[in-house]
């Protein structure tokens, strides 16, 4: 992690990360251990880090090649993502807002465990204020679920939605920061 001028810290770098193709993780309390897998890049996609299905792609500009967005791995589905943190010299007049730039889809975040809250935006950051979770100078951990499925049922109409606009991805791209 790294401190920018003393109101944001950057938390690109290695993550944790684990598909959850069953939808078991929130049953099982995934939130309240520690996913195995690591090394995971983030800002990333699940088809960045071959993670999912693998879709073989014919070669040529045939009409299915080009009549929508592909990508040789693609998966629908939840997706946990979690790293550590630990916070010195918080004041306790500032809040602490996590700051997700972009994420397709539904967020859930726990911290340490405790559940923080949900946000689904296709088109505006997710954000949640986690000043009241965090114990400065404690190492803890941020634990993301994030849901790439179409839980608004907008269905095959054109949106930011569609392989027509984009690829259904699911992980975190842009900005990934505490906000202070």
């Amino acid at each position: 992690m790294l401190l920018h001028d003393g109101r944001t810290v950057n938390l690109q770098g290695e993550w944790r990360v684990k598909i959850d193709p069953q939808d078991t993780g929130i049953d099982d309390k995934w939130f309240e251990n520690r996913v195995a897998s690591a090394g995971f890049p983030i800002p990333g996609t699940c088809a960045e880090h071959r993670l999912g299905e693998h879709r073989v792609l014919a070669p040529g500009l045939t009409k299915e090649a080009v009549q929508c967005l592909r990508t040789e791995y693609t998966y629908q589905g939840a997706a946990w993502y979690q790293t550590d943190i630990c916070l010195t010299d918080c004041h306790a007049d500032k809040h602490i807002i996590l700051f997700l730039e972009r994420v397709m889809g539904e967020t859930q975040l726990w911290v340490d465990g405790v559940a923080v809250g949900r946000q689904d935006s296709l088109t505006t950051p997710h954000q949640f204020d986690i000043t009241r979770y965090i114990s400065e100078g404690k190492t803890q951990q941020i634990t993301l679920r994030i849901d790439n499925r179409d839980i608004q049922n907008i269905g095959d109409w054109p949106s930011a939605r569609t392989d027509q606009t984009q690829t259904i991805w699911n992980g975190i791209v842009g900005k990934v920061e505490l906000q202070i």
